[in-house]
């Protein structure tokens, strides 16, 4: 009798990483705006309102959600294959993910690249704030006191806006095809069963 996949794993994921692409999509289609202009006195709200979708005020929560579902998707894949405890570790999950489904040509150096060479604002910011791994960026994105330094989260925030738009678009791009690519390993999972 085969193992039965835990859909949950898979739902959880799809909606983080869904709500990461919504947020650098707002961002795209809005230009990262870093400043509200208008012929009149902008309420607070209005301000706020043209500022919604910027770096600034959404970027963190869009990478945390990027990696939160990153490493969902792999530890469901990786449960289905095996009986040991899934890791927080982005890497020994990235390692297991490859020992386990190494035909997954395009899903494994997809999870590769978003892991182990992020684009340049997100390895930039690594090596300004000395993390050596994923799972420690990610956890930068949720304390702002990591290992009791504090995090510079300049590059994340500020970056220059026309590299930093490109950079978005690509990994926008990532993120679409590790939707597509997760959706097909799992029902290829699922008719499997």
């Amino acid at each position: 009798m085969s193992k039965q996949f835990n859909k949950s794993w898979f739902y959880v994921a799809a909606q983080y990483v869904q709500a990461s692409m919504n947020l650098l999509d707002g961002m795209i289609n809005t230009g990262n705006r870093k400043i509200a202009i208008s012929d009149h006195e902008m309420s607070d709200d209005e301000v706020n309102e043209q500022l919604r979708y910027s770096s600034q005020s959404i970027i963190l929560p869009a990478l945390f959600c990027l990696y939160q579902g990153i490493e969902l998707i792999l530890k469901g894949f990786v449960s289905y294959k095996s009986d040991h405890k899934p890791t927080h570790s982005f890497e020994k999950l990235l390692t297991q993910f490859l020992t386990h489904y190494d035909t997954e040509c395009a899903l494994s150096e997809l999870f590769f690249k978003l892991i182990k060479s992020p684009v340049e604002f997100i390895a930039q910011y690594k090596d300004t704030n000395k993390i050596k791994d994923m799972g420690s960026l990610y956890n930068t994105l949720r304390y702002p006191d990591m290992n009791k330094k504090n995090v510079n989260y300049d590059l994340l925030l500020h970056f220059d806006n026309q590299k930093f738009m490109f950079q978005v678009r690509g990994l926008g791009i990532d993120i679409n095809r590790l939707l597509t690519l997760s959706v097909e390993l799992f029902r290829k999972l699922e008719d499997s069963q």
